[in-house]
């Protein structure tokens, strides 16, 4: 009876020492998957999304329009083209408005999107990002546009909710970061400094 004890003791030993291994790499494995996992989330959340056609000409539609009240002047259509968020955000909105419409010079003669995403945020609403370069026939100058095309828990407030415009000689390094120039309402250069 000794003998198999002594048998069977090392055998049964090796065995959970055979469990404790397959044990510690399943951890490891469903560690990794965690991990995986966690990154493919991550990246759904943070990468921005090629747009549809149907999409774009949504977002140029938009963009000619605020070409036109620029063009204008028109106050009532600029201020329409906004959202609820904006125009509640931006305390300076009159100041934003005019230096618009100040800045931009010249009858449009081309103009064309150079880079454009969509950003799902919670699933709830569609902001798109776009970003134009329009030559007029006084200068070259360039838009950041960011647009809420629906909005799940808001039907009303869709629209702009960002709008940075500058001289193309006057773009900075994080003009093409979103996170950096998606202010609420119309974006103003301290002291107008893209004027002088």
């Amino acid at each position: 009876m000794k003998k198999i004890s002594m048998l069977v003791l090392p055998l049964i030993c090796m065995l959970l020492l055979s469990a404790c291994h397959s044990s510690v790499a399943s951890k490891d494995n469903l560690s990794q998957q965690d991990t995986q996992s966690t990154e493919d989330v991550n990246k759904q959340t943070t990468n921005q999304i090629k747009v549809s056609k149907e999409v774009k000409k949504q977002l140029d539609d938009e963009f000619e329009k605020i070409l036109s009240a620029i063009k204008n002047k028109d106050k009532d259509e600029f201020y329409k083209l906004f959202n609820i968020d904006a125009k509640m955000q931006d305390k300076n909105f009159d100041e934003g408005e005019a230096y618009v419409f100040d800045l931009m010079k010249g009858n449009v003669t081309s103009w064309k999107a150079y880079l454009m995403e969509k950003s799902i945020i919670q699933a709830s609403y569609t902001e798109i990002y776009g970003w134009y370069v329009i030559e007029t026939d006084q200068g070259t100058y360039k838009i950041f546009i960011s647009s809420y095309i629906n909005n799940d828990m808001d039907k009303t407030d869709v629209g702009i909710y960002a709008l940075r415009v500058i001289r193309a000689q006057d773009e900075v390094s994080d003009f093409t970061i979103p996170e950096n120039v998606d202010y609420p309402g119309i974006y103003v250069p301290n002291n107008n400094e893209s004027k002088e």
